[in-house]
């Protein structure tokens, strides 16, 4: 039987946001972890009306960083690899204990 082999690669991740200015940036965080927590239970990675964001994200140091709404780059991140939610859940906690 052949191993299966599970390749790691670094992944390079920024989110902008564009929210009512009376939100905090914690609240912020907050709402984007449950957004990507609740796509992957039911698929639906919608941000609260009002709200928007755009996911950038590259996989290879010298490559152009990938740009797109929040919701269609984890959708289709979402069919391919099992570890981007993760990952971009990381880097959001990272951000807010900055």
């Amino acid at each position: 039987m052949a191993k299966s082999r599970v390749r790691t690669r670094r992944l390079w991740i920024n989110v902008r946001f564009k929210v009512p200015p009376s939100i905090p940036q914690d609240e912020i965080i907050d709402e984007l972890i449950a957004s990507v927590r609740r796509g992957r239970k039911t698929g639906d990675y919608s941000l609260p009306r009002g709200w928007r964001a755009i996911l950038e994200w590259r996989n290879k140091q010298d490559a152009e960083m990938r740009r797109g709404s929040w919701e269609t780059e984890l959708e289709a991140s979402a069919e391919s690899s099992e570890g981007f939610d993760s990952a971009v859940i990381q880097y959001l906690e990272r951000r807010r204990n900055q």
